[in-house]
């Protein structure tokens, strides 16, 4: 195998510590598994910023989990831009304007995850544009074969050049019913095969959910 594989490590995602107690909610925290994560192969770190309840924030508490990431690790930082229903859009694309230091990276989706977790495509043109604004790297995320429609559109209208890769997302193997995906092979392989085969410019990064 000659190709370079990147491994990018989702340290805290949605997970609450009511399903795992050691999932890292402060800066500090985040920043440890970060050393941890890289010291065992990660090129790319992302991250959830996290409440004290373990809620999701989308606040100036990005600046201090991104200020302890990088005095951590010299890899790339990637966060969501995954809203919940309680947090407008306008909450979401203000963000980049007002961090001291924004991350690198920062996933954008064109369809809803799960159904408390709002996509659109329209919805997805806006973050594009205030990622682009504050010089942030959108990753794109590929749910499913519908998906790529409406990334075409968006990369048609230029607002996918400075993406590094797109990200294949799919959800458990067993028990799923959800909006992803059932990471099974076939399912691996087919996405991917759609995906390139659509956007052969982009590197494939595929993750699933547990």
């Amino acid at each position: 195998m000659t190709d370079a594989i990147l491994i990018v490590a989702a340290l805290n995602g949605m997970r609450s510590r009511l399903e795992c107690p050691k999932v890292p909610y402060t800066p500090e925290e985040i920043a440890a598994e970060a050393r941890r994560a890289v010291a065992a192969g990660a090129g790319v770190v992302h991250v959830q910023a996290r409440k004290p309840d373990g809620s999701p924030a989308y606040d100036l508490s990005y600046d201090d989990i991104v200020q302890a990431v990088r005095g951590a690790v010299d890899v790339p930082i990637s966060v969501t831009t995954q809203r919940t229903r309680q947090t407008s859009l306008g909450t979401i694309t203000a963000l980049f304007s007002v961090l001291r230091d924004p991350p690198d990276l920062a996933t954008v989706n064109v369809r809803a995850p799960g159904q408390d977790l709002p996509a659109h495509r329209e919805e997805a043109r806006q973050i594009l544009e205030a990622l682009d604004e504050a010089s942030v790297r959108p990753t794109p995320t590929v749910f499913g074969v519908d998906s790529l429609g409406d990334l075409e559109v968006l990369y048609n209208d230029s607002l996918l050049t400075r993406a590094p890769y797109m990200v294949v997302a799919l959800g458990p193997t067993r028990g799923s019913g959800g909006a992803l995906a059932a990471g099974t092979p076939s399912n691996v392989l087919r996405l991917i095969d759609a995906t390139t085969q659509q956007f052969s410019r982009f590197p494939v990064v595929v993750g699933g959910e547990d």
